[in-house]
């Protein structure tokens, strides 16, 4: 209580700080502060250049006048494995301590050159079909990390004299952000889809009533990795594919409507016009394009839903990031999914929120992962 920190979500097109303060009823967010990176400096989650970002730091915080260097920051990349797991109970201070060793032949990585962690779900008991004795087990998420991809973090951090406190992935971040504010309580807690979408990295997350239940991280999908189709398909800059791709959006063969699940948060309760779909090139390549994310969307879904989960259906899909943006892309998603798609607003979680500034240019939605690392601060 009292401490000041800020939190980072630094990803391929830019950087996100919140200073705040964390508070009994949530973080009293002080300032809002964005800065953009080079092309190249952060690629799928992976930090490249960690001098690059450390003058993107340190200027950030000249420029804003941040007034502490402790920081929390989020990763997901492809060095970031998140896995459902049974695992012997133990009393929680021995089940960290025997995590690593009882986790190491689920990880797919050398177990000495990763740091492990796990969110607890649930413990509950079962016999053992040989012996007949009943046993008592843990539930949890695991959550693996390379070391490779957290030193690359931490030196950019303190190559910009700042001083980390804690880590988290982008998931976990995400399910805080949406989830409702403290002390609200649902007789059914609902399940809902939570999908980011980055530069290059596409954050999806079921959770139900804030219990984060299946975790993906998805990269070489977001709306940089789609300018960089445009642009190397059509030898076009980066300047021209991105204004194609806003000016294009996705194709809409169907009306935004109740048949089709769409909420009015996303459309305004206004019927969207049919777009014709083949009337641009680039149209095409986008269509295909964000069809094959909406298809992993959808096979991920049906993947959890069909796997013992004791869940029927979903209540909405939130969507958040930047690339969400997209024209028609919340109308297609609704489409196939059947379910409403909504754009997600943090700061309707947050105390202090008609005091917080967002920077011109900078949606809520986007802010998600950096007010979520904010939300589980104390």
């Amino acid at each position: 209580m009292g401490r000041t920190l800020v939190s980072l979500d630094i990803g391929g097109s830019g950087v996100r700080a919140i200073q705040f303060t964390p508070g009994r009823n949530g973080p009293v967010v002080e300032k809002v502060a964005v800065a953009t990176l080079p092309t190249g400096v952060v690629v799928a989650g992976e930090i490249r250049d960690p001098a690059a970002v450390s003058l993107a730091l340190k200027e950030l915080w000249s420029r804003e006048k941040l007034k502490t260097k402790k920081v929390v920051f989020s990763l997901a990349n492809s060095h970031v494995l998140v896995r459902q797991m049974d695992l012997e109970w133990l009393a929680p201070d021995d089940f960290r301590k025997s995590l690593k060793y009882q986790a190491a032949e689920y990880i797919p990585m050398d177990i000495n050159e990763v740091t492990v962690d796990y969110h607890a779900l649930k413990d509950f008991e079962t016999v053992d079909p040989v012996t007949g004795q009943t046993r008592r087990m843990l539930q949890i998420l695991l959550v693996v990390a390379s070391n490779e991809t957290l030193d690359g973090f931490v030196t950019a951090l303190r190559g910009a004299g700042l001083q980390p406190v804690r880590a988290e992935i982008s998931p976990f971040a995400l399910v805080r952000a949406a989830n409702p504010a403290p002390g609200s309580e649902s007789a059914e807690p609902s399940v809902e889809v939570l999908l980011e979408l980055g530069a290059h990295v596409a954050n999806l997350v079921i959770h139900e009533g804030g219990q984060p239940r299946y975790v993906r991280i998805m990269t070489g999908q977001g709306g940089e990795v789609l300018t960089q189709v445009l642009r190397d398909r059509f030898e076009w800059s980066h300047e021209e594919a991105e204004r194609t791709k806003i000016a294009l959006g996705m194709p809409t063969s169907h009306p935004a409507g109740a048949a089709l699940g769409v909420s009015d948060t996303v459309f305004g309760g206004v019927a969207t016009a049919t777009v014709p779909g083949d009337e641009h090139p680039a149209q095409t390549v986008i269509n295909e394009s964000v069809s094959r994310l909406i298809g992993e969307v959808r096979q991920t879904v049906d993947f959890f839903l069909t796997s013992g989960s004791n869940i029927g259906s979903l209540s909405r899909v939130v969507l958040s990031g930047g690339g969400g943006n997209l024209g028609g892309f919340a109308q297609r998603l609704a489409s196939e999914l059947r379910v409403p798609v909504e754009f997600g607003n943090p700061l309707d979680h947050v105390p202090n929120s008609r005091k917080v500034r967002v920077p011109e240019g900078v949606t809520p939605q986007e802010l998600s992962i950096a007010l979520g690392l904010a939300m589980g601060a104390n």
